[in-house]
């Protein structure tokens, strides 16, 4: 490319960064979540929506002295900032006469790995742990749940018993866009966040069976709709959900009713994250920042980037990975991420028994039915990254010169900073 004018774009890679080079005569557009300067400080932002939430009274209005309240959290994967959430919610809770032995709070981890203490005390503070029972959901531990029946659709609902023994709960999280849910947040928090595997894994299944563009970035969408089901069967009251904007600042924070607080909550979100295009291009360059942890998480960003991709063409997903692919998740790490055609036929024989693998699967599956995926990682191996179903690249420059390489002599290229939170449209 010796006397080609380059564009040189630095990408996430967990809390450090990378650059490349693409030349300026193919690329497109750069683009990351917006960024808006907060006019007032976060804790008046939260102390407001908690006052004044949507859809129903405030909390210290909803529960008496001796109620038993649930404090529904999510996990490491998420950047929800819980510690400053917390506190308005338990002066709430203090000021109507419910004691710290009646508080308990629960990670709701839905099919991730169980979070040790270091890092429930990074969420929640030390003062949580140390003043209130505090524990992780285990999807896979059938003591700790109790079953509700089913959905109207027909998908069995089991849940934590604790949210079904309280007499109040909340979920605390953050809305960005998600390609089951729609967006997170919400009753998101009890399913998959407080569920049991075959809950988790039907809906995700029922996700898989739609295209990305009719589910990411869809706040009523089929899945959606059973979701909060679920949360309203199993009891869930009240939610707090904070946007965040590309920089980490708050934008906003939304209380109240599951669903009405947060499709306001989703409205601002759509205007962080929402991504407007012109078309769609032969190769998207993009991270997975932050959803880093692992693959089951980094493929968010293969997702978002799928909506902006021809069929043909070629994604480049520059992600960590530190923990592997997917350990709660053996059959995914085994099979990789099969074509939609074979996850079903294997699900059907029972030599797949993991749903939840068998949902990554068809998301994933589509897409690699349509294009490439090449990626760029430290946590996993050429011969894993192989095995679940994509090209391997020994550095980032590598990467974007195998897909410039395939894309014909014209390609047209789009880059996506923090893609596995954004949802490109194509005006």
């Amino acid at each position: 490319m010796i006397g080609t004018s380059m564009a040189r774009i630095f990408f996430h890679l967990g809390k450090g960064r990378i650059r490349v080079e693409i030349p300026d005569r193919v690329l497109v557009g750069t683009y990351a979540p917006g960024e808006h300067p907060p006019t007032e400080a976060a804790e008046a932002i939260v102390a407001r929506s908690l006052s004044r939430p949507v859809g129903c009274d405030p909390i210290a209005s909803q529960v008496a002295e001796g109620d038993k309240a649930l404090i529904i959290l999510d996990d490491i994967t998420r950047e929800t900032p819980t510690r400053l959430l917390l506190p308005p919610i338990l002066r709430q809770l203090e000021s109507a006469g419910v004691g710290d032995k009646d508080i308990q709070m629960v990670f709701a981890l839905g099919t991730h790995r169980y979070m040790t203490g270091e890092e429930m005390a990074r969420k929640a503070g030390e003062d949580a742990l140390s003043r209130f029972h505090v524990f992780n959901h285990y999807w896979k531990d059938e003591s700790m749940l109790s079953d509700l029946g089913s959905t109207r659709s027909g998908i069995p609902i089991s849940v934590n018993r604790r949210i079904l023994e309280s007499d109040w709960s909340i979920g605390v999280g953050n809305i960005v866009a998600h390609r089951v849910a729609g967006y997170t947040g919400g009753g998101k928090i009890v399913q998959p966040g407080l569920s049991g595997a075959e809950t988790t894994g039907r809906t995700h299944i029922m996700a898989g069976r739609f295209e990305g563009e009719d589910m990411l970035g869809v706040a009523d969408n089929p899945v959606r709709a059973e979701i909060e089901e679920i949360a309203g069967k199993a009891g869930l009251k009240m939610i707090a959900n904070t946007v965040m904007d590309g920089k980490g600042r708050m934008v906003g924070c939304f209380s109240g009713d599951p669903v009405k607080a947060h499709r306001k909550g989703v409205e601002a979100s759509d205007g962080i994250y929402c991504i407007p295009i012109g078309h769609k291009v032969d190769v998207a360059v993009v991270d997975s920042h932050p959803a880093d942890i692992d693959m089951w998480q980094a493929v968010k960003a293969l997702e978002a980037a799928e909506l902006a991709v021809k069929p043909g063409g070629t994604i480049v997903m520059f992600s960590p990975c530190w923990e592997g692919a997917s350990k709660e998740h053996p059959e995914l790490e085994k099979h990789g991420y099969l074509y939609p055609s074979k996850a079903e036929a294997l699900m059907e024989s029972g030599e797949l028994k993991d749903l939840c693998s068998i949902a990554a699967m068809l998301h994933v599956g589509k897409i690699l039915e349509k294009m490439r995926v090449i990626v760029y990682t430290v946590g996993i191996t050429r011969r894993e990254t192989e095995t679940l179903g994509f090209e391997y690249a020994a550095d980032p420059q590598e990467a974007v010169e195998m897909a410039l390489k395939g894309a014909g002599t014209s390609p047209e290229v789009l880059a996506f900073k923090r893609a596995a939170e954004i949802v490109p449209r194509v005006r």
